[in-house]
């Protein structure tokens, strides 16, 4: 009785430790795979976040910021407009893959001119939202920053934004409000160029490529 006893506790023993060995394979599989799942979808949120074109913060990361700063108000914000005067001819003169290029360079020349004082987005399209965090004085100077980032001249083509700004508290209760209120500034400054410009004039233009 003894030996059997003795065989008995050797192979639940023996078999106790090849469960316990599967059963941390199947864990350590399950860990691995979980990391794996989280890198891919960290992957997935950057991609959804920056503009594939321009490596700006994408209108999604726009959003997800301005519903962030929504739910834990702080510091004062400035919102900058900008809106593309004569990339449809641009686009429609050199081609749509041309009009790409050019809106990642422009793209890249917002993000250095305005960095580290504020965050450049790409809202869509030619037109781009820069924010501007806490009590900034300069932020006409970001502005022109900004608009001077987004212009480029050429033979026979010249782009350059209208822009409008609105502030959170001083002009608005909150940041949408902001932003309705710096779009119809920035429309405005386009209509008032396109009333003083000769016809056709901010239509008519285009960049010389690689500029």
């Amino acid at each position: 009785m003894t030996l059997i006893a003795l065989v008995g506790m050797q192979y639940f023993d023996h078999a106790s430790a090849l469960t316990t060995l599967l059963w941390v394979a199947a864990m350590l599989a399950v860990i691995g795979r979980l990391a794996l799942s989280v890198r891919a979808n960290k992957r997935l949120l950057e991609q959804v976040r920056t503009d594939h074109l321009t490596r700006l913060g994408s209108q999604a990361r726009l959003q997800m910021d301005l519903e962030e700063r929504a739910h834990a108000p702080a510091e004062p914000l400035s919102v900058i407009l900008l809106d593309l005067n004569g990339f449809k001819h641009y686009n429609d003169t050199f081609g749509h893959s041309s009009g790409d290029k050019m809106l990642g360079l422009l793209g890249k020349r917002l993000k250095a001119a305005v960095e580290p004082e504020a965050t450049a987005y790409r809202l869509g399209g030619d037109e781009f939202v820069v924010l501007v965090e806490g009590e900034q004085a300069d932020r006409e100077e970001i502005a022109v920053r900004a608009a001077e980032a987004l212009t480029s001249r050429g033979k026979d083509f010249d782009l350059s934004p209208a822009w409008g700004i609105a502030s959170v508290p001083d002009e608005a209760d909150t940041a949408t409000e902001a932003m309705q209120l710096a779009d119809g500034r920035m429309y405005a400054q386009k209509e008032s160029r396109r009333l003083a410009a000769p016809s056709g004039a901010l239509d008519g233009e285009a960049v010389e490529q690689g500029h």
